[in-house]
């Protein structure tokens, strides 16, 4: 208590003035307002998040954390911003305001700054130009329930606390600042994972290479007595797992977002024939859809739909992916090569796959021929994209979907690989026995 005393009576001798635009100036520092929070991305790094935040259109220099690591506020040197600043939204003190919060201040210039805090996070970071622009910012904020204290002219209707300065809210000592991204902060466990991932395929990698090299010898010995057109292929049409992985991460990033208030439940993409879908589903926590569809508009261009309930909320996106199976393909291995060769490969990076055998069925469109599968599930929280190259060789295979767990920071990729119909063991074991 003595040292909060002694913090808010400093705060309350300085003087605070304008500094420019979206700056001010509090005794002999400079705060920075109006910047773009996010939620920290485990398992991504600090300069990944700020291009995904920019969307292409705004290349963010400067980075502050906020409630422990648990947000990022990125800004640009373009408004004047440095190294060093304070990140304003962040110099509030939880003792005096609490953790859900709003306010509205005049900060100079007819300048007003609008802030907003909802269970510890920052909802608002606004600069607005006027005080009529400020004032319909300040009642939008209105529409979301359950505020605790509200800062602002009272007639503007919020109530509360009413008008209040700055210098007796703040605490200059819990105030994070601003630092180049190349000298962010980084996120340790998620780099180890990285790393250890790292390790594991390139110790392994030249092992699987010799593993995939023996079995390309084992089936020339065996040979395609069939010429591979005339098998019946449910696979046609499938997108080489190859080309597809990358398309569908590129997608999700883009709508893997989770603004204050809401939590996205689910991010999938789901393949088709020559194309694939990603669909995102946020779920409500306190949260404003105006907000929500504001974040999600600017990053992707679509708007999200709301439920019925107003608690939830979805959007999704269908994209061609040129990279087709269309052609000719390998004739498709037996179930036990496909058995051992992913089990092979996989043990040898010390890593798990799921296998799922299952029986197909005879019909006409398939000329009489039951195709058997296997399901394929690999679940990793880094490399995706080297986990699809170790099945990417095999005949037959159909990506299904990839799913993003962004609770457990893991990915789930799943696919189908379809088995060599019996007649095709009975061609092999011949052309095995002559060839002997």
């Amino acid at each position: 208590m003595p040292r909060l005393k002694k913090m808010l009576s400093k705060a309350s001798a300085m003087s605070m003035e304008p500094a420019g635009p979206n700056k001010i100036r509090i005794g002999r520092q400079q705060a920075a307002l109006g910047l773009l929070w996010q939620p920290a991305r485990s398992g991504m790094s600090v300069r990944d998040q700020a291009a995904l935040a920019g969307s292409g259109t705004r290349v963010f220099g400067l980075v502050a954390p906020a409630g422990d690591g648990r947000q990022l506020g990125f800004a640009t040197a373009e408004k004047g911003f440095a190294s060093g600043m304070l990140a304003g939204a962040t110099l509030f003190d939880g003792n005096v305001v609490g953790d859900t919060w709003g306010g509205a201040f005049p900060v100079g210039n007819g300048e007003w700054w609008i802030v907003a805090v909802r269970d510890g996070w920052i909802y608002e970071d606004l600069v607005c130009r006027d005080a009529e622009s400020a004032e319909a910012a300040f009642r939008k904020l209105l529409e979301a329930p359950d505020w605790g204290r509200l800062y602002a002219p009272t007639d503007w209707g919020g109530g509360g606390a009413g008008g209040a300065s700055l210098s007796e809210l703040i605490d200059l000592g819990a105030a994070a600042r601003l630092r180049p991204l190349n000298r962010a902060f980084r996120f340790v466990s998620a780099c180890c994972a990285a790393l250890l991932a790292l390790a594991l395929l390139g110790y392994g990698w030249r092992e699987v290479s010799r593993l995939q090299h023996e079995w390309a010898q084992r089936e020339a010995l065996i040979g395609d007595s069939t010429p591979a057109e005339a098998v019946p292929a449910p696979w046609t049409g499938a997108l080489p797992i190859g080309q597809a992985v990358p398309h569908c991460e590129r997608a999700m990033e883009r709508f893997a977002l989770e603004p204050p208030g809401w939590e996205l439940l689910r991010l999938e993409c789901a393949f088709s024939e020559g194309g694939a879908t990603v669909t995102a589903d946020w779920r409500r926590k306190r949260g404003r859809i105006s907000f929500l569809a504001a974040s999600v508009e600017s990053r992707t261009g679509i708007r999200p739909v709301l439920g019925r309930n107003g608690e939830s909320a979805s959007a999704s996106e269908a994209f061609e992916v040129p990279e087709t199976i269309n052609g000719p393909v390998a004739a498709p291995w037996t179930g036990e090569k496909i058995e051992t060769a992913l089990r092979e490969r996989f043990q040898t990076l010390g890593l798990d796959v799921g296998l799922a055998r299952r029986s197909g069925r005879s019909n006409a469109a398939s000329g009489g021929v039951a195709f058997n599968r296997h399901d394929i599930m690999i679940a990793t929280s880094t490399g995706l994209r080297d986990y699809a190259r170790l099945i990417s060789d095999i005949p037959a295979l159909v990506p299904e979907s990839i799913m993003f767990n962004m609770n457990a920071n893991a990915w789930m990729l799943k696919a189908k690989v379809y088995h060599r119909p019996a007649a095709f063991n009975q061609l092999a074991s011949a052309s095995v026995r002559n060839s002997e």
